[in-house]
């Protein structure tokens, strides 16, 4: 996310992802997908990092009022709109590919005006 310009956008909370395969020992993978969180605009950015790779993308929050599953592109950035996101919480990510799973979190709170 080094580009520059007025189309780019401006991360507000990135989620770190571990696999599955270091779930246990708290290491992040390095081929895990770079996954970026916008709350203000409510929008998620995944990209993978390997060419080629592509996989399942699942968001949803502890109490089960909030669950968005799509699927992930390879070669290049994959942008989700959250539109849906209202109640404040931990929301948990997944992401699934045919060798691994990715896991991470992120919280959100609403903004009040």
């Amino acid at each position: 996310m080094n580009e520059k310009g007025p189309t780019t956008p401006k991360p507000r909370c990135f989620a770190g992802l571990s696999s599955s395969a270091y779930l246990s020992k708290g290491v992040r993978d390095k081929d895990a997908p770079g996954v970026w969180i916008d709350l203000e605009k409510k929008k998620m950015f995944v990209r993978f990092f390997n060419q080629d790779e592509q996989g399942i993308l699942t968001v949803a929050n502890d109490s089960g009022s909030f669950f968005f599953g799509e699927s992930v592109r390879p070669n290049g950035v994959n942008v989700f709109n959250l539109t849906e996101l209202t109640a404040g919480g931990r929301y948990n990510v997944i992401i699934k590919t045919p060798d691994k799973e990715y896991y991470g979190y992120f919280y959100y709170q609403e903004l009040l005006n």
